[in-house]
Order: structure tokens, then sequence, then C-alpha cells
């Protein structure tokens, strides 16, 4: 894209509220919530599709963002279906 890296965490920064790193974090993130309702994979191997490579990292900011851990997160929503 040939694009400096802080131009392109401003514009993102300016559109979304959040930094480049925030944004991808968070796609991440929504990509292994809908993993864990979607399918039975196991937790690590959810973790590691959604591009995460250290379990208590992910555990970490999984429970920042949805406020449970994702083997809580799976069963609450695979029970309301």
């Amino acid at each position: 894209m040939h694009y400096n890296a802080d131009y392109l965490n401003r514009v993102v920064k300016k559109s979304t509220g959040l930094t480049l790193v925030e944004y991808g974090q968070l796609f991440r993130l929504q990509e292994a919530a809908a993993l864990l309702i979607e399918s039975d994979l196991s937790i690590y191997n959810v973790m590691s599709k959604s591009g995460f490579s250290n379990r208590s990292y992910f555990n970490k900011i999984f429970l920042g963002k949805f406020g449970m851990l994702p083997n809580e997160y799976r069963k609450k929503h695979k029970s309301s279906e």
C-alpha cells in the first residue's frame, strides 16, 4: 500500500476511535466469539483460528471484552439458542 504506518494508524483511529492494533484485535475477538457459538471446536482451536497464540493472553483480552472467559461465553450463548 506504500502508506506510512503512523498515517494509517491516525486514519483508523479517526474513523473508529481505535488504534490499528486495537481494531485488529477487536475483529479477531469477534471472530473467536462467533466460532465459539457456531462450532464445536476446542477453545485452543478457536484461539488459533482467530490468530492468537498465547492462551492466557487470549483469555485475558476475551474476558476484558466480553466480561467472561471463552468457555463461559460458549455455555451462555449456546444454551440460549
